[in-house]
């Protein structure tokens, strides 16, 4: 038994002249002054794992690129076309979806049993400003509208901006090394829109 140096207790000492508790809480505040990071955002310095920013807020504005009035998710897209990100909680990764993210941080909760909607008919759009709650009734009949039931895959549909020429050159281009964002530009859709036709979602 020795006189810990920095509780001044006497307990059994588990390193040098500290006791475990301490050596523990030492080696702890090392390794968060060896790996803090300053989020790119608001500058606050954190210690989050594997990720640049400090909140789901500022991933959400720092990850996406404005084309137009859409907040055009830069990360992951799923194969529905929505913008997604893994998000630590309690320990364990989490999928999250952008859209849904912004609707909560922006705007407030989302009851449950609604779904969170596009204005802009963009499915990788995070603007708050296009986002709105609806059922799913409320959804299928947005949809509706919009003629985008089962996903028209060929030129008749009359919400369709491309034709089958538009699509073999997007996959052309995207076989040439151009990227999906690059793409989308061009074209004037969607960077999961682009996705969507090159995996075959889209114009099979």
């Amino acid at each position: 038994m020795d006189i810990c140096t920095s509780c001044l207790e006497k307990k059994e000492m588990y390193h040098g002249k500290k006791c475990r508790e301490c050596r523990v809480k030492y080696k702890r505040e090392k390794w968060l002054e060896k790996n803090k990071k300053t989020c790119p955002v608001c500058n606050f310095q954190h210690n989050i794992r594997n990720t640049k920013e400090c909140s789901i807020k500022c991933k959400i504005l720092n990850r996406h690129e404005k084309i137009g009035e859409c907040w055009e998710w830069k990360g992951k897209i799923n194969l529905s076309g929505y913008g997604c990100f893994q998000q630590l909680i309690n320990g364990k990764k989490k999928d999250m979806l952008s859209h849904r993210e912004s609707y909560k941080i922006f705007k407030g909760e989302i009851p449950l049993g609604l779904y969170v909607c596009h204005h802009c008919d963009n499915p990788s759009c995070c603007n708050p400003d296009h986002l709105f709650l609806g059922t799913h009734s409320d959804n299928m009949q947005d949809m509706l509208r919009k003629g985008r039931q089962n996903y028209p895959k060929r030129s008749i549909s009359g919400m369709a901006k491309l034709n089958e020429n538009d699509v073999l050159e997007i996959r052309k281009l995207k076989n040439m090394g151009l990227s999906q964002m690059e793409i989308s530009k061009k074209y004037g859709i969607s960077q999961g829109h682009v996705s969507c036709i090159i995996n075959r979602k889209y114009w099979s």
